[in-house]
């Protein structure tokens, strides 16, 4: 696995591997797993398993991202919609526009309450 792997097949691959299913030839851990719900896994079974391990995942991944790197990116956003993308309006359409004004303000605003929190 590479850290080019998406959360879907790494999580289908920890399915595959607790049920010790068969992968044919160049089938992904997301094919096989596919495969495998209704004639080796029950569907229910099979989908809550699935969401409980990119549920697991997704935890790592915010415990890993301490609230200055969150607010940092934030501010990179804000900062690339404003500063790059907002100073040639004419690229976009006038919707556009809309919605990245409102996105600044929602992670503006976003950012305010993480600040609060520290």
């Amino acid at each position: 696995m590479t850290t080019e792997t998406s959360i879907p097949e790494l999580a289908a691959e920890v399915i595959v591997d607790a049920h010790a299913l068969d992968r044919h030839d160049d089938e992904s851990a997301l094919q096989a797993f596919a495969w495998a719900l209704g004639s080796d896994i029950d569907h229910e079974q099979g989908l809550r398993e699935f969401a409980d391990v990119i549920q697991g995942q997704l935890t790592v991944i915010a415990r890993s991202l301490d609230r200055k790197s969150i607010i940092d990116l934030i501010n990179a956003k804000i900062e690339l919609i404003s500063k790059y993308k907002l100073q040639r309006p004419q690229d976009y359409t006038p919707d556009d526009i809309t919605e990245m004004r409102a996105e600044i303000a929602r992670l503006g605003g976003l950012r305010d309450r993480l600040t609060a929190k520290t």
